[in-house]
């Protein structure tokens, strides 16, 4: 199951990342999705500034020798990376702004949600810390969500 929620979401990455020929924006809309995808990549470099190499995967499991990280970024989202995934892929659909774009965007926050849980319980399971992490700390966006 978990190879198949990484499988969806790169896969649906990669098809909102492909640029939609016909679609023209105003100046305003690529001014917001750059933003975006700037917010984005510094989500990403947060996320990374503070996780060891031997903590990182893309799959949900708790990689062994892995450490339950709170510091940084993961202080206000326990979800971080997903966050910049989501930043990204709204990105993309402002640039591009099609309907298909839009539906991608909502098929891969559904993946994300599946694999957020699904990390989660993992991350229960392996640290005895964590639900009082999660308990104070909002999943992807601080103080909301």
């Amino acid at each position: 199951m978990s190879r198949l929620l990484v499988f969806a979401q790169l896969l649906l990455i990669a098809l909102i990342a492909i640029p939609n020929p016909i679609s023209r924006h105003a100046p305003e809309l690529t001014a917001t999705s750059i933003a975006l995808f700037i917010l984005g990549l510094i989500a990403i470099g947060a996320a990374l500034a503070v996780m060891p190499a031997r903590t990182l995967s893309v799959l949900p499991e708790p990689r062994s020798g892995g450490e339950l990280v709170t510091r940084g970024i993961y202080r206000f989202i326990r979800h971080p990376m997903y966050l910049a995934v989501l930043l990204c892929g709204l990105a993309a659909c402002l640039a591009y702004g099609s309907a298909g774009k839009w539906s991608l965007l909502a098929l891969l926050a559904i993946v994300l949600i599946i694999k957020i849980r699904r990390e989660e319980r993992f991350l229960l399971a392996r640290f005895s810390d964590y639900a009082a992490y999660r308990k104070k700390t909002k999943a992807i966006i601080p103080y909301l969500i």
